[in-house]
């Protein structure tokens, strides 16, 4: 199945969103809070830049993927 680009956009911006909305609730004592990611200790601010540049790369795929169609 092969999915529309705008489709794909529009769940992206959802997500996109939704995330922001989550850390913008998140006061400066949660923002330092400390957890493990795979193995690696990080904050949970650390999680929003990692998010971010998770997106980003998703994004970098669907340009790549969408320009060859």
């Amino acid at each position: 199945m092969k999915r529309k680009l705008i489709d794909i956009v529009e769940e992206l911006k959802g997500v996109r969103r939704s995330t922001w909305l989550m850390f913008k609730s998140f006061d400066d004592k949660v923002l330092l809070r400390k957890g493990v990611n795979w193995k690696y200790e990080v904050t949970v601010l650390t999680m929003a830049y990692i998010i971010i540049g998770h997106q980003r790369w998703h994004l970098k795929i669907l340009r790549e993927k969408y320009q060859e169609a």
